[in-house]
């Protein structure tokens, strides 16, 4: 019989949310080993709107997170941040997921604080270790700033 006070084993949903916010957690800190340890060894691809806009390869998630920066730099972007706005979409089937999130991106500009929704989907898969992410797109609300 399991004590009331006893933690109980988080579900497969509760397990991929938990994984992203803590992938954010870690972006957002500068993190990039943290950020790095939420990725599959089997990263397929990443699309994002910054240029080039596609990364796939060995070295998907490092050659993403190099290109950011260059860009955030060059942009003259500060405390650039990820944070996790609501979970649209969440499929699971056996060891892969699916999952849409709405997210909010921040950053300084200028001086200037902005703040941009966005979605970002991702595809998941169960390692030994826990769920990781394989791939994973991202792009902007065409509206405008949230």
């Amino acid at each position: 019989m399991t004590r009331p006070d006893t933690p109980q084993p988080l579900d497969d949903h509760d397990q991929i949310l938990a994984l992203m916010s803590h992938a954010f957690k870690c972006f957002n800190r500068g993190d990039m080993d943290g950020f790095r340890a939420t990725w599959s060894d089997r990263v397929a691809a990443i699309i994002n709107e910054a240029p080039p806009y596609l990364w796939s390869g060995q070295r998907t998630v490092e050659d993403w997170l190099e290109a950011n920066a260059r860009l955030a730099h060059a942009a003259g972007i500060e405390k650039l941040s990820i944070a996790l706005d609501d979970c649209i979409k969440l499929d699971v089937a056996d060891d892969h997921a699916h999952l849409t999130l709405r997210v909010i991106v921040s950053a300084s500009l200028g001086g200037s604080e902005f703040h941009r929704s966005g979605w970002q989907i991702s595809s998941l898969e169960r390692s030994p270790s826990g769920w990781k992410v394989a791939a994973l797109a991202y792009g902007s609300d065409p509206s405008g700033e949230s």
